[in-house]
């Protein structure tokens, strides 16, 4: 079966192979890209900033500009979030089906914050876009999105040490890691100089970047 959903008990019981964890939305489906086009549709961009260059701005929605944090645009936003006909449409990426496909043997499991209601969609959106086939980890409805983080970080200590890196755009992701299971969380849109003395985190300004780390660590 391709993409399978599984929770994390069983993908720890899942003949799986030793690799690395992949985020999905910012990472493969450039979702923040597409939202920010239909909100400045919609509420206004008071910015003239195109969707490339609000990506690069902001990076992810929680940095996004107080005119897209009203209570109407976070409205708008979580019902995307639900939203199965739009997330069959977001737009990949640049080059992330094409990198990871270089990587695909080390990738082992996509763990994403997007709710179990969208696991469907979530299956034939990597299935169309022809990302590495390896079963998907989904958000439990029990967790709020705004504990998504949190939550990720649990299951990736659950995981570890046969998951021990992970491709994710989240910064806060890291803050949450324990840095006694010595993870590396390759940050994805990023290329400051926070991470630079950071024992857990690498910064990558893109997939090309992303992949070179992967090729340098020889993660099997």
């Amino acid at each position: 079966m391709k993409f399978p959903i599984l929770t994390p008990e069983q993908f720890l019981e899942w003949e799986h192979k030793d690799g690395i964890a992949c985020d999905i939305d910012e990472t493969l489906a450039w979702t923040v890209r597409d939202w920010v086009y239909h909100l400045s549709m919609q509420f206004g961009n008071p910015d003239n900033l195109s969707p490339e260059d609000a990506v690069l701005k902001y990076g992810h929605s929680s940095f996004f500009p107080a005119y897209w944090q009203t209570p109407e645009c976070k409205q708008w936003m979580q019902e995307r979030i639900m939203d199965n006909e739009f997330q069959k449409w977001i737009t990949p990426v640049p080059w992330a089906q094409e990198m990871t496909e270089s990587v695909r043997n080390r990738i082992a499991v996509y763990i994403t914050i997007r709710p179990e209601v969208v696991g469907t969609w979530t299956q034939e959106y990597l299935t169309s876009n022809g990302f590495p086939n390896a079963p998907i980890i989904l958000r439990p409805d029990t967790i709020v999105h705004s504990d998504g983080n949190k939550w990720k970080a649990e299951i990736l200590h659950m995981l570890h040490p046969k998951i021990r890196w992970i491709v994710d755009d989240n910064r806060k992701l890291v803050h949450h890691l324990l840095p006694e299971y010595q993870w590396k969380v390759y940050v994805f849109w990023y290329s400051g100089n926070e991470y630079n003395d950071h024992p857990n985190a690498i910064a990558c300004k893109d997939w090309e970047t992303t992949c070179s780390y992967i090729e340098q660590h020889d993660i099997i």
